[in-house]
């Protein structure tokens, strides 16, 4: 190592490396403000990280799983939504716990990960999510040089989990329950909150960033979301189709001029004027996601059906199907383009109507 200095007055700590593509002799450098023993000595174990790593990235067969989950989680955080590039750490974090960062990613077979991601403690939609995300790693560094061949990712297959038909029910609330639940309620907040909802089919996220100037006379706005991760970063919905207008009819109408009315108190109460739609209690922040999902739980196991704050948007979807609305009809509302859950409801219910509608023909004598 020697060192040069600069026109600016600092120093260059260089040293030299071969390439062992090229073979030619390159240099590598590290400014350094002073140059003291101490400055040299700290340069010195830069420059030998620095270098490891120029020569790391062209031997295939010395990457590490460790690395290429550093490099490709660096790429993600560029590229991704933060809530989605939390759920990628969490992800491949596990993975990588479970089949060791120390693990050569040229020496991985399909058996091995596979039977490492079984053990996992995990549910099989968790095990699912890792696979899905070891995956899209494995491909991006096939993609960047980094891994030699994806072919035996095929092999790595995900958990194929059932369907329980019998239950479909339990995930929304029937009209009686729902006009329960919101007699049951005590907070004046989380009832105009819980009646939102269900009147638009928004997911709660949606709802809690929702800005005052969003909701206009006959239209909502929906073009941002909460994310539970990281609190109180808006990001843009869960997908493009999520970006959408909801029609507002005369009975969300009636809820929205309550919320107004409640926007107003607060703001008479607090002195402050909040941007959201559905203002805290504080006169200014966003509500909490995690109280109101535990005061739904709290309510709903009161009046006998335990659910959370996601089952009011499958509610939604169950009043509309009982009421005939056709479901791609349903879908554009909700935001998305296809949704098995929706679609499972929407069968269902309009199963269970057809079967009321033709008990009343049975009772009818036309002769």
């Amino acid at each position: 190592m020697w060192i040069e200095s600069t026109a600016s007055g600092k120093y260059k700590a260089c040293e030299r490396y071969t390439d062992p593509i090229s073979g030619k002799t390159k240099k590598a450098t590290v400014t350094l403000d002073k140059d003291t023993k101490a400055a040299r000595k700290a340069a010195e174990e830069l420059l030998r990280a620095k270098i490891k790593e120029k020569l790391s990235v062209t031997d295939s067969d010395s990457i590490t799983l460790g690395y290429l989950a550093d490099r490709y989680l660096e790429h993600q955080q560029n590229t991704i939504k933060p809530g989605s590039y939390i759920s990628a750490t969490q992800h491949i974090g596990h993975v990588c716990d479970l089949l060791g960062r120390d693990s050569f990613v040229n020496r991985l077979t399909a058996r091995y990960v596979s039977e490492a991601l079984s053990k996992g403690n995990n549910t099989d939609y968790q095990t699912n999510r890792d696979i899905l995300y070891f995956k899209a790693m494995i491909s991006w560094g096939y993609k960047h040089d980094y891994v030699e061949s994806r072919e035996w990712l095929d092999k790595i297959e995900r958990i194929k989990i059932k369907k329980d038909q019998t239950k479909i029910d339990t995930k929304y609330l029937e009209p009686e329950e729902l006009n329960a639940l919101l007699s049951a309620m005590k907070s004046e907040k989380w009832k105009l909150l819980t009646e939102f909802l269900a009147l638009t089919g928004m997911r709660v996220g949606e709802a809690i960033a929702l800005l005052d100037s969003d909701v206009e006379q006959d239209v909502i706005h929906v073009t941002k979301t909460y994310s539970q991760q990281i609190d109180g970063i808006h990001g843009t919905p869960k997908t493009m189709s999520s970006i959408r207008d909801i029609h507002i009819q005369p009975e969300l109408a009636k809820c929205i001029s309550k919320i107004r009315s409640y926007r107003r108190r607060v703001q008479l109460r607090t002195g402050k004027v909040s941007p959201y739609f559905l203002p805290n209690h504080d006169g200014i922040g966003m509500v909490s996601y995690d109280v109101y999902n535990h005061y739904v739980r709290d309510y709903s196991t009161k009046i006998g059906h335990r659910i959370n704050v996601h089952a009011l948007r499958h509610t939604h979807v169950s009043i509309l199907a009982e009421q005939g609305v056709p479901l791609e009809v349903i879908s554009r509302r909700l935001g998305h383009k296809d949704s098995a859950i929706t679609r499972d409801i929407y069968l269902h219910v309009t199963s269970k109507r057809r079967a009321i509608d033709d008990a009343y023909i049975d009772g009818v004598k036309i002769l």
